[in-house]
């Protein structure tokens, strides 16, 4: 989560078992709590304003080199790994 003692980030998503320090309940906050069957979807980010395309105005694509989750368009190799929580 982005700005946790400070404030919110639009348009995010959290992995749903996502543990919060101190037995905090945010979950739903400024944001969708999503699966990791959902983390690998293109619909679940373009229904949070995501933009998908080529250019900086629209800097998302799915995935890269066998890493199914977002990406920016000039990505051509895939991150060091994929998130542990979403394999």
């Amino acid at each position: 989560m982005v700005g946790y003692d400070i404030g919110y980030a639009d348009n995010n998503a959290a992995w749903e078992e996502m543990e919060l320090p101190d037995d905090d309940t945010l979950i739903g906050e400024n944001g969708e709590d999503i699966t990791t069957a959902k983390a690998k979807t293109q619909a679940t980010y373009t229904g949070l304003g995501w933009q998908f395309g080529t250019t900086d105005e629209s800097p998302w694509k799915m995935g890269v080199g066998g890493y199914s989750l977002p990406v920016f368009y000039w990505q051509t190799t895939a991150p060091a790994a994929m998130p542990v929580h979403l394999k």
